[in-house]
């Protein structure tokens, strides 16, 4: 849901799943795949200095449906900058970082996505 905005299907969550434990659950061993995936440069283009805040504001709107508070934004884009954020780790510390009705509402979505991917037919 950070990267693309939508749930995984059946097909790409059992590939990254297995991914996953074949990197003993280190995720930042996958995530660079899904920031530098062809559907995540449809979505966002290129992720430079110059398109981080669109970036970043369309990964909150993807996750919370609302914009990043200007706090949120700055923090995120000086990481960026600075080359603590790559784009992969944008989107996931972004999800990690919810809180409050930010996060029940992200739990609820990934919960029903896996579901939706594991019962799809």
């Amino acid at each position: 849901m950070a990267y693309y905005d939508r749930n995984a299907d059946k097909v790409g969550l059992e590939y990254w799943a297995e991914r996953l434990a074949d990197a003993d659950g280190d995720l930042d061993a996958v995530i660079d795949a899904f920031a530098n995936s062809a559907e995540a440069q449809a979505r966002y283009g290129p992720i430079n200095d110059d398109t981080i805040s669109e970036v970043i504001s369309a990964i909150y709107d993807g996750l919370f449906e609302r914009a990043p508070d200007a706090d949120g934004l700055a923090f995120y884009e000086a990481g960026f900058e600075s080359g603590e954020f790559t784009p992969g780790a944008l989107a996931i510390d972004i999800a990690r970082g919810a809180t409050g009705a930010d996060a029940i509402a992200l739990d609820n979505r990934i919960a029903m996505g896996i579901v939706d991917a594991l019962t799809a037919v």
